[in-house]
């Protein structure tokens, strides 16, 4: 009981604390909004991004890099943190977080208007289209912003191989620092030149990879049920993880796949199982009959 009171003190306490700075910003000026509540401390200097480097990245951006610190963040790996030692020092995460806000609005603003043709359900896969790991992955590896971000050597590894997340974070976090550095409509004219007409121009790009949605679609079609996945292993250090899952139907393992989180592991035995329908090998109306 003294566990649950705690508990429910310390959420009333943050909920009341973050009411009132809710309240206080409410009556800024929207001008006035992020100087008033960035400071110093929230995107502390690097010192990884020279001169030399600001340039050729605002040249690749084709943005103009008024405060430095941003971008910095922006580039900057959990993995580096290691390297560091500095706990005044911040990953790309929380930019990450409001970048992923900024780019599904702007994206979901122009498909609202201009497919004025499509219903939500449809909206919401084109969306997912333009905005998945790979299409931003393609992107960033466009805007060569591989070669500016720090990760660590085990990460640069990972990096080299091909891992989609951290590229896609650093875009999703550099759309972030756009917003913050040069304002809302900056931001937009970022994403649409360096991200939709991007993944427009990639044929390949604009189709449906979302293999669980396509294997839940057919199973449910054919009365099997809801696939389920079982993560079999989770190795590696936390940066670097490598899950390995199976996507189990009617009591039988229809997919394997590996992925460096649990939902990209998911969609890798989701695209096996899919494969392997659509090859024949696998017949779910057999599964189903299965003991």
């Amino acid at each position: 009981m003294n566990l649950n009171l705690n508990m429910n003190l310390s959420l009333n306490s943050f909920i009341q604390q973050l009411h009132s700075k809710i309240v206080k910003l409410a009556a800024l000026p929207s001008k006035f909004l992020r100087s008033s509540v960035l400071d110093d401390s929230m995107f502390p200097t690097v010192g990884f991004l020279s001169q030399e480097k600001v340039r050729e990245l605002e040249k690749i951006l084709n943005v103009p890099i008024i405060t430095v610190s941003y971008f910095e963040q922006a580039l900057t790996h959990r993995s580096y943190l290691q390297i560091l030692q500095n706990p005044s020092i911040f990953s790309n995460e929380r930019l990450e977080f409001f970048g992923d806000a900024i780019l599904s609005s702007v994206i979901a603003e122009y498909l609202f208007y201009l497919r004025s043709d499509v219903q939500e359900g449809e909206l919401t896969k084109m969306r997912s289209w333009l905005v998945n790991k790979k299409s931003l992955a393609y992107c960033a590896r466009k805007l060569r912003l591989h070669e500016f971000i720090m990760v660590s050597l085990s990460a640069r590894h990972s990096l080299q191989q091909g891992n989609d997340s951290i590229l896609a974070d650093a875009l999703e976090a550099i759309i972030a620092a756009i917003y913050l550095d040069s304002g809302a409509d900056a931001a937009k004219e970022f994403i649409i030149r360096s991200v939709l007409l991007h993944v427009m121009n990639e044929g390949s790009l604009m189709r449906d990879t979302n293999f669980k949605s396509i294997l839940l679609e057919h199973s449910q079609s054919v009365g099997t049920g809801v696939p389920k996945y079982v993560v079999i292993s989770a190795e590696g250090p936390d940066h670097h993880k490598d899950f390995a899952m199976e996507v189990v139907i009617s009591g039988v393992v229809v997919g394997r796949g590996n992925g460096r989180n649990k939902k990209d592991a998911e969609q890798s035995a989701a695209k096996d199982a899919v494969e392997k329908i659509a090859g024949g090998e696998i017949v779910l109306q057999q599964v189903a009959a299965e003991p």
